[in-house]
């Protein structure tokens, strides 16, 4: 596969670069700017990889222009941002990236991400005849015309509302009190199919509970948040007449529920791969059929 590296740390972009070599995959190393962008524009990608920098801000419009790119398919798209830049640039997309990695991964880490990634654009792609060959050395040939870009839109593009579709199985709760950490989550759900409602913190999330709690298939909260806890809304879910799923996460080792409280039923450690969290909601979901 051919996957577009637009990386500016160079300990990030060595890692990243080390491990789609050893996957197989062909590499174009490249600064977020539009003027490599636009040599690399005519090169068949399948994967792109993207640091979105606050001091770069062409790395958030080289997202934007892989994403609504005329005349050729759109890659699969994986955005790394910081932690303290996570919200300010993640609000900045018009549309959701494929997935998201927040912070500075372990090698572990980063190759779990591009597995997902891997399966998820090959599920999306029926097999097709190569389009672009190696030649000598690193260059990369292509056989596809070069398209023209267009100007983009002086206007943000309205996204459509989330509807529930057939392949939607579940309605799950997602509470936590950090925007840099719910969202990625909230994206790895729906991509697994399932309908996400987001609470900013547990005193929101109570309130979606006493409003929606009959539609709710799984709750899946962090344990420590501002004001109200997890363990806290564990609680208040255990008074609810129907029996609730309940995920809690936390960075601590362990948990001790309230007395008298019935533990969650899954405790997801942090930090966690996301195929732990789609793991995790689909066997509390999918064992009862019910719940769906």
């Amino acid at each position: 596969m051919n996957v577009l590296v637009a990386v500016t740390d160079l300990g990030l972009r060595a890692l990243w670069e080390g491990i789609l070599r050893d996957r197989g995959h062909r590499t174009l190393p490249v600064s977020p700017n539009l003027r490599e962008w636009n040599e690399a524009h005519t090169f068949a990608l399948d994967i792109a990889i993207i640091e979105l920098v606050p001091a770069h801000p062409e790395s958030l419009e080289l997202y934007r222009r892989l994403r609504i790119s005329p005349g050729q398919s759109t890659p699969a798209l994986l955005v790394l941002v910081q932690p303290a830049d996570a919200k300010e640039m993640l609000v900045s997309l018009r549309t959701t990236p494929d997935d998201v990695v927040i912070g500075h991964p372990d090698r572990r880490t980063a190759l779990s991400h591009l597995l997902a990634l891997e399966r998820r654009y090959h599920a999306a792609r029926p097999p097709v005849a190569a389009d672009c060959e190696l030649a000598s050395g690193d260059e990369w040939t292509s056989r596809m015309p070069s398209p023209s870009l267009s100007p983009l839109p002086k206007e943000p593009r309205p996204e459509a509302p989330l509807a529930p579709s057939p392949s939607v199985r579940a309605t799950i709760l997602l509470i936590d009190d950090e925007p840099s950490i719910r969202h990625p989550l909230r994206i790895a759900l729906q991509k697994a199919g399932y309908r996400v409602i987001e609470a900013n913190d547990g005193e929101d999330g109570l309130d979606v509970i006493a409003r929606q709690g009959d539609e709710l298939s799984l709750i899946v909260s962090d344990q420590h948040m501002r004001g109200i806890s997890g363990l806290e809304v564990l609680r208040q879910v255990r008074r609810h007449p129907r029996r609730i799923p309940v995920v809690l996460m936390s960075g601590y080792p362990s948990l001790d529920p309230p007395d008298g409280v019935d533990g969650p039923d899954a405790y997801l450690r942090k930090p966690f791969d996301l195929r732990d969290l789609e793991r995790t909601v689909r066997q509390l979901v999918e064992e009862d059929p019910a719940r769906g």
